[in-house]
């Protein structure tokens, strides 16, 4: 059984003092120990979308990529492209938001590169046991690093419920092309009562999709990749995923593609979920959302499967109700957790060792 680290502590509490915390953490999995020196090591984050804060501030990552480096590893910062417009959408211009948000070596405590390529296009084949897929492509800095180390925000996810280590690791280190093998099954539909026409979901789509049709938005599916930008921008919630068919198959693929990410690493990757501000939405989506509710504190473990229904389980029992009732109409993330287990990504069932903050 797979142990998860528990510590309680709160974004208010400083960045200094998180990242101290953060890399203490870290040193409780002894992942370093199956490194060898100057060995590359990943650290997926995410910078998010211009218009909202940062997820994860670099303050509270410089310590654990200082601690790497001291002990002759060679971390480095990384995400992939994303299937929408905008700043992350290619590298030339994510390299830059990432720089304006603190990610350089001199705040972050190392250097940030795109893991896809300049255009998404840098994959790597690797074959899984998949329901679905016999073989997936990764980002090649990913399946070049050595080792893992996955830093997720946590929070409600309009495509699969809930954004945590499976979804960083399986959609976060997806090239374009997975991306959108993955997303192909999710069909938004726009509810015509709710759309007042404003034309906002057609600004933001890459693949010129969607169009009004009597002064209402419609979805061509011909064109549409499911990427999901469209739902993110609609102020009235009225575009919305198949959650029957879709999400689920979304989600078991991402799951997939996780296992496609590790599957060379045993033994050397690491996950930290951050219940620290945890918003509706993920960073990927353009606004700044509220906390649903106050910060809970930092998960850590070697199993991505463990450290997700952990962070799911501490929700429920610190704040009396699951993330479905804080997020309201969402998919159920269930499908991805229990497929991620069948297919031996890791282990539902944990053991919690919580810390004392000192």
């Amino acid at each position: 059984m797979p142990d998860v680290f528990f510590l309680p502590t709160s974004g208010r509490d400083g960045p200094y003092r998180v990242g101290e915390l953060v890399a203490r953490l870290f040193g409780r999995l002894r992942v370093e120990e199956h490194w060898d020196r100057r060995a590359r090591i990943a650290l997926k984050v995410q910078v998010g979308e211009r218009g909202r804060p940062a997820p994860l501030a670099p303050a509270w990552l410089a310590p654990l990529a200082r601690r790497l480096h001291d002990r002759g590893l060679l971390p480095f910062y990384t995400d992939t492209c994303s299937l929408y417009r905008g700043e992350l959408s290619n590298a030339v211009t994510q390299l830059r938001h990432a720089a304006e948000r603190g990610f350089v070596p001199a705040n972050a405590g190392a250097v940030y590169l795109v893991a896809d390529g300049v255009a998404g296009e840098a994959q790597h084949n690797v074959a899984v046991p998949g329901r679905h897929l016999a073989r997936v492509d990764v980002a090649t800095a990913a399946a070049a690093a050595a080792g893992l180390v996955v830093l997720s925000h946590c929070s409600g996810h309009l495509q699969s419920g809930f954004a945590g280590a499976i979804m960083s690791l399986g959609h976060g280190l997806a090239p374009r092309a997975a991306k959108l093998l993955q997303t192909e099954a999710l069909k938004p539909k726009i509810d015509t009562a709710l759309c007042a026409g404003c034309g906002v979901c057609m600004e933001v789509c890459s693949f010129a999709a969607i169009g009004l049709v009597e002064g209402r938005g419609a979805i061509d599916h011909e064109l549409c990749s499911g990427c999901g930008q469209c739902m993110t921008v609609c102020y009235l919630e009225g575009i919305r995923p198949d959650m029957a068919a879709g999400s689920p198959l979304f989600q078991e693929r991402v799951a997939e593609h996780a296992l496609g990410v590790v599957a060379d690493k045993p033994n050397r990757s690491a996950y930290l979920n951050f219940l620290l501000g945890v918003t509706r939405n993920d960073a990927g989506v353009g606004q700044t959302e509220p906390a649903l509710f106050p910060d809970i504190g930092i998960l850590a473990s070697t199993d991505p499967v463990a450290v997700d229904q952990a962070a799911l389980d501490l929700i429920t029992e610190v704040t009396g109700r699951p993330l479905a009732g804080w997020v309201g109409d969402q998919p159920d993330p269930e499908p991805q957790i229990a497929h991620a287990e069948r297919i031996g990504l890791g282990w539902r069932q944990y053991e919690l060792r919580t810390i004392a903050e000192t």
